[in-house]
């Protein structure tokens, strides 16, 4: 992750549950995208 950072890059994470919101700021993403999850099959 500090590779990106220090690339000058942004980290967004996708996240699709509550369990996810809560361990995506471990991550320091500079934006998070809370989306319903599909269930294929």
């Amino acid at each position: 992750m500090l590779t990106i950072k220090y690339a000058g890059l942004k980290l967004g994470l996708s996240i699709h549950d509550h369990t996810e919101l809560e361990t995506a700021p471990v991550a320091e993403p500079e934006y998070v995208a809370l989306g319903p999850s599909i269930q294929l099959a």
